[in-house]
C-alpha cells in the first residue's frame, strides 16, 4: 500500500455496514474494503426499492404502467336501458348515470352505433360547459370536458337512419380515463296510428277531440268533432274497435274511414302516422 504522508483516520463504518461485515466474517479494514466494494450495489438496490414506492404514479388512472407499477383502467357506468330506434324515426336518448368521481380534463369523444347519427350531447357540466363538435354526418362527436365532477347524468340523442336493419348496435363513449359502450336497439315498428285524440261515447263511436298539427291524419281531413263509426270496413264503436281494425298495419298505410260529420257520413282515407 502506497502512503500519503498523511495521517488518515479509518472511515467509520455505519451500523448497517458493521452488519454486514460481520456477516460475512470480516472486521475492521477488510470490513470495511469489502463494503465499500459492496456498496454501489447496495445503495442501488435501497435506490430502486424507494423508488417503487414513492415513483409518482403518472398515467395511473388512464390504466398505464410506470416502471413496475400499473393501475387498473376505469370505466364509466353503463347505460341507465337500451332505447328502441325506428328507422328513419324520431330520436331516442341512450342516458349515463353520475358516478361522483373525479375526472380529469380531456376531450371525450363519443362513436356512434351503426346505422344511427348523434344529433344531440349533453354533459352537464358544471360550472363550466363543455363545448360539443358533433361532426357533419353525425357519425361522432367530441366535448371538451374541464377537470371536475360528473354528479349528473349525461345523455347522448341518437337517431336511426331510414332504411337502417333491425338489430342491436354498439357505439362507444371515452370520457377522460374510461370508455363505455353506447348500445341501441333498432326495430320497425309495425302498428300505425290515427294522430288524434277521442273518448268513447257509450256505443255510438269515438269522438274525435284533437287532431295532432302536421300529421298525415290532419293531411287526410280528420277534424275535430268528428265521430268515427267505422274503419276498414270495421264497425267503430269502442276504442277496442279501431286498435282492432289497425292492428298489424304499418305506417303510411291508408285506411278508409267513415265519420258523422255535421250529421253526414263522410269516409276519408286516412294515412297511419308512426308511433308517438
Amino acid at each position: 500500500m502506497t502512503s500519503t504522508g498523511k495521517n488518515t483516520a479509518p472511515t467509520p463504518l455505519s451500523r448497517p455496514h458493521r452488519r454486514i461485515g460481520r456477516a460475512i466474517g470480516l472486521s475492521g479494514g477488510a470490513a470495511l474494503l469489502a463494503v465499500a466494494a459492496l456498496a454501489p450495489m447496495t445503495h442501488a438496490a435501497t435506490a430502486a426499492s424507494a423508488g417503487a414506492r414513492t415513483a409518482p404514479r403518472i398515467g395511473a388512472q388512464a390504466g398505464t404502467a410506470v416502471g413496475t407499477v400499473a393501475v387498473a383502467r376505469r370505466d364509466l357506468a353503463e347505460q341507465y336501458q337500451i332505447p328502441v330506434l325506428e328507422p328513419g324515426g324520431s330520436a331516442g336518448r341512450v342516458a349515463f348515470p353520475p358516478d361522483g368521481k373525479w375526472w380529469d380534463g380531456t376531450t371525450a369523444t363519443i362513436t356512434a352505433p351503426k346505422h344511427t347519427r348523434i344529433v344531440d350531447v349533453n354533459f352537464r357540466c358544471v360550472p363550466n360547459a363543455c363545448p360539443v363538435t358533433i361532426a357533419p354526418d353525425g357519425r361522432s362527436a367530441t366535448v371538451q370536458q374541464y377537470g371536475g365532477t360528473f354528479w349528473q347524468r349525461y345523455d347522448i340523442d341518437l337517431k336511426a337512419d331510414k332504411g337502417a336493419p333491425e338489430g342491436r348496435f354498439h357505439g362507444r363513449v371515452s370520457a377522460a380515463q374510461g370508455a363505455q359502450k353506447v348500445t341501441v336497439d333498432i326495430r320497425r315498428q309495425t302498428q300505425g296510428r290515427i294522430a288524434a285524440k277521442y273518448h268513447q261515447t257509450f256505443g255510438r263511436g269515438l269522438k274525435v277531440l284533437s287532431v295532432e298539427p302536421g300529421s298525415s291524419t290532419a293531411a287526410s281531413g280528420l277534424k275535430k268533432d268528428d265521430m268515427i263509426v267505422e274503419a276498414d270496413g270495421t264497425t267503430v264503436k269502442y276504442k277496442k274497435d279501431l286498435l282492432a281494425a289497425l292492428k298489424g298495419k304499418k305506417p303510411g298505410t291508408e285506411v278508409p274511414v267513415t265519420v258523422i260529420r255535421d250529421g253526414d257520413k263522410k269516409t276519408l282515407k286516412v294515412n297511419l302516422d308512426r308511433p308517438a
